[in-house]
């Protein structure tokens, strides 16, 4: 029976008819017998079944009955680890990932290959080849580990090892032994190259367009507007919880009222587990209006958690009928609308449920706040702006964030110190004022997380992947619904774009990352218009482009002391290949005043080598990086009356209301011609001198403003370079000197 919200019946007769079928529900599940499954070694074919928390779709593997020996005993092994992970719960969620992502690659290509007999004991090595050679993967995405760890556990199973002569047993051991090949160098991709491969945003019709998607050249430009979103994001979340706290106590609403909600492996088919989790929102959302509407005047915070807890469970074509309802103070109506999966970020019903069992607990003092999914991950994304190591962000508690206290206690910067695992090492990040909205997002969550007599509790745990499905698409539409304005508030206050908002909601409204007819993510990629990544971006992408984007990041003054007064030339020692491709890509100036830094070196000892190296690979990282940043935001106007010219050329105190808010304008006007040519003109005479008397200033503004400039002669921006050249020609020589200031 559907209730619609004109419906004849009372609140109390709704409430007799769910609460009925609840009894109903618990009756069936009481009665109801689960046989179970038997495990037949012969099999042709098994399903790997879906599993809670997974993405993945049920599937099944099959094998032709007339195939060699060999490859039944291998199916056969694979088929009896799928019966231990999912039926026998033997295995973990590595095995059920493992399962998913590679028993169907695995066994197509031992169907569809011819093996001699001799070649029997290295089918998993072939199998490695294969995927590296031809699917073009990295050995260590080959799935040849994941393959040996399922043959691993058949092999340990006392009932399979039985079944299992010597000789059989003798090669599935064989084949567990399996050597791979060495794992080859991971890419450090940055989360401005992980938007920038899917090119089809910079169209207009699906995509930002060429202006916005010019700005994920930029990790600096990328991880400013990622940063501001996600503050805002993630404060306005922790307020709305707070908000929903108080109102379960004032209410009160406690967890008896607020329905448990069973998960889909308690029923036998899925349309009952559909009915029971409407049940479970339809009581869920009344008990919250009538608390919500016995309050005088409700708070903006609680206002704010109402709403994501409706974008979390009611689908976005059908969400202003239930937002109308509930701020109308109308019953709930049951519909399809109704989300039922469990894969949800924030306020779920079983969330609030667990928040409820919080708050009416005897022992708050003692426990930590409830955390949903959502929070986890927007705390990760947080602490990997501020370059902690992804493995890291797991293991932080209370105890390693320090807090600066008022006289009258007030917090106004927190400290974060913690050991880094991989470098063996202390690390601790620059400080975080309280008073801005990155340090009250993280206060909150730290205060929330932390019991008042534990410091040592973790404040989060693993991530898990996020697909870029619907259940992240719901988060994004709910910031672009609800938190919009904050979001352009603040980005307009730190001079930032709106690239990351952007761009995600296109890549989630248009994007295509399920496979249809394709057979690999390599033809998907080719065949689709508009393809894109199964999963979010990691932490150590956010990682990446944070210190790409810091200032900070290598030392001009050392660079220059490896410098000796001898004449020997030791280049070949220093620079490394990527080090000489970056230079080989740099216009003239910036090769030549590297160039120097790498001729006339003392003889070096492999530990100075490699500190020359470190150094050189920062800076040109640095340089690219600025200069990527400032083309990336950079318009060339003409004809505009307001606003200053400085002596580059740059328009100060200007701005377009159609252009993002980090917008550099660059006049374009044969004076600006002038000025720029005269500025390189001047670098090529002077370098020697800088780099003498101010390498900072040399490597850390001259170089990058080089480098930006000669990029736009080269891509031939300007409309008035002819006039500004002939015009440069008739002043260069009664043009002013420039960096008098730095050269003493």
């Amino acid at each position: 029976m559907v209730l619609e919200a004109n419906s004849e019946f009372s609140k109390k007769q709704q409430e007799k008819l769910i609460n009925q079928q609840i009894r109903m529900d618990k009756e069936l599940a009481s009665k109801s017998k689960v046989a179970e499954l038997t495990f037949d070694i012969n099999a042709n074919q098994f399903s790997i079944p879906s599993y809670e928390g997974g993405d993945y779709a049920p599937h099944n593997v099959t094998i032709s009955p007339n195939i060699p020996d060999h490859i039944k005993l291998i199916f056969s092994t694979l088929n009896r680890a799928n019966y231990l992970v999912f039926v026998d719960n033997k295995g973990t969620i590595t095995h059920k990932k493992q399962a998913h992502s590679t028993y169907k690659i695995f066994i197509d290509f031992m169907c569809s290959e011819p093996f001699e007999k001799k070649d029997r004991i290295k089918i998993l090595k072939k199998f490695e080849t294969h995927r590296v050679n031809i699917d073009k993967v990295k050995p260590q995405s080959s799935g040849l580990h994941a393959i040996k760890s399922m043959i691993k556990l058949a092999i340990e199973d006392e009932w399979f090892k039985e079944q299992l002569s010597e000789a059989q047993y003798a090669y599935l051991f064989t084949l567990s032994k399996t050597k791979p090949a060495p794992s080859s160098e991971r890419d450090q991709i940055n989360l401005a190259a992980w938007f920038a491969q899917h090119t089809w945003l910079r169209r207009d019709d699906v995509g930002i367009g060429h202006t916005l998607f010019s700005r994920l050249a930029s990790p600096k430009a990328t991880i400013k507007s990622f940063s501001v979103t996600i503050e805002i994001a993630m404060l306005e979340t922790l307020k709305a919880k707070e908000a929903l706290i108080a109102l379960f106590l004032d209410a009160p609403i406690t967890s008896d009222e607020i329905p448990v909600e069973r998960p889909r492996a308690q029923f036998p088919v899925k349309s009952e587990h559909d009915v029971h989790v409407r049940k479970c929102f339809l009581t869920t959302f009344d008990v919250l209006r009538a608390a919500y509407h016995s309050l005088g005047e409700p708070s903006a915070n609680l206002k704010t958690a109402i709403k994501l807890f409706l974008s979390e469970n009611i689908r976005e074509d059908d969400l202003k009928r239930y937002d109308e309802a509930f701020f109308r103070n109308k019953p709930a109506f049951n519909s399809p609308s109704i989300i039922t999966s469990r894969n949800k970020l924030f306020f779920s019903v079983f969330f609030l449920h667990e928040l409820a069992e919080y708050v009416h607990s005897g022992n708050k003092e003692e426990l930590q706040v409830p955390a949903s999914q959502g929070e986890h991950l927007l705390f990760h994304w947080l602490m990997a702006t501020q370059t902690v190591q992804a493995s890291d962000i797991a293991k932080l508690s209370g105890s390693n964030f320090q807090f600066i206290r008022r006289r009258n206690g007030k917090i106004t910067h927190i400290r974060n110190e913690y050991y880094k695992g991989r470098a063996k090492t202390v690390h601790k990040p620059k400080e975080i004022s309280t008073n801005t909205t990155l340090g009250s997002a993280i206060l909150l969550f730290i205060l929330q997380r932390t019991p008042k007599y534990d410091n040592s509790a973790k404040l989060t745990g693993s991530l898990k992947d996020v697909a870029t499905g619907v259940s992240f698409a719901r988060f994004i539409n709910f910031l672009n619904t609800y938190l919009n304005e904050k979001i352009i508030t603040q980005s307009d206050k730190e001079k930032s774009s709106l690239v990351f908002l952007k761009a995600i909601t296109k890549l989630l409204d248009n994007g295509i990352s399920a496979l249809g007819k394709n057979k690999t993510v390599e033809e998907l990629w080719e065949n689709c218009d508009t393809p894109c990544k199964r999963h979010l971006f990691k932490p150590s992408s956010i990682k990446t482009a944070a210190v790409y984007a810091s200032s900070d990041n290598f030392n001009p003054t050392q660079l220059t002391n490896f410098h000796s007064h001898t004449n020997k030339t030791e280049r070949n020692d220093y620079l490394t290949p990527n080090n000489e491709e970056w230079m080989n890509n740099t216009g003239l100036i910036t090769r030549a005043v590297m160039q120097d830094l790498t001729v006339n070196l003392f003889k070096a000892s492999e530990s100075e080598k490699q500190a020359f190296n470190s150094q050189f690979t920062n800076a040109s990282e640095y340089i690219s990086a600025k200069t990527e940043e400032t083309l990336a935001r950079m318009k060339l106007v003409t004809g505009k009356e307001d606003g200053k010219v400085n002596d580059l050329g740059l328009l100060t105190s200007y701005k377009d209301a159609d252009e993002p808010s980090d917008t550099i304008y660059l006049v374009d006007s044969p004076e600006t011609v002038v000025k720029l040519r005269h500025f390189l003109s001047e670098v090529k005479k002077k370098h020697h001198i800088l780099a003498k008397n101010s390498p900072e200033y040399l490597l850390m503004t001259v170089l990058p403003t080089v480098e930006w400039i000669e990029k736009l002669f080269e891509y031939k921006r300007f409309s008035t370079k002819d006039k500004g050249e002939q015009l440069y020609k008739k002043l260069a020589s009664i043009l002013p000197p420039l960096f008098s200031a730095h050269m003493r």
